[in-house]
């Protein structure tokens, strides 16, 4: 057998190796080819931290410890909203999935995890902290 070093494997190996002239495909005709560079984002996805799900966002501080823990309602935030409110202390808004996290929140409680009585609800189960948010960037990173 023979034994090369690495400089000669390494050079066995590029003495071997073709690269070819880059071009410029349609996507749909670029399967089996390489990229010639690297693709870098061009922005942030998602843009802003976002609910992972349908709940209440929360502070952990307000809702950490023994359960149930009630909360007033004070925010209904939907897909694809920023909400302009600041969450009051010890409130919940109602969040949905891909909505943008409001100020001051840092924890997202599943809807399964709750009971809701008209503009009150109780948490059942005790939350992780920043459990259930999607973070800025955690997709595709601007840049990167």
């Amino acid at each position: 057998m023979n034994n090369l070093s690495i400089k000669e494997a390494q050079a066995c190996i590029l003495k071997h190796l073709y690269v070819g002239k880059s071009e410029r495909l349609p996507l749909h005709n670029s399967l089996g080819s390489v990229l010639a560079e690297d693709i870098v984002a061009n922005r942030n996805h998602p843009p802003y931290d976002v609910s992972a799900m349908d709940g209440y966002a929360v502070r952990f501080a307000d809702v950490q410890g023994a359960t149930p823990i009630p909360l007033k309602v004070t925010d209904d935030i939907r897909a694809g909203h920023i909400s302009k409110m600041k969450l009051p202390q010890g409130c919940a808004a109602r969040i949905m999935t891909g909505a943008a996290i409001p100020q001051g929140v840092d924890t997202v409680i599943r809807m399964e995890d709750t009971k809701e009585e008209g503009n009150q609800i109780t948490i059942l189960t005790p939350p992780k902290a920043g459990a259930n948010i999607r973070p800025l960037g955690e997709n595709l990173r601007c840049g990167k």
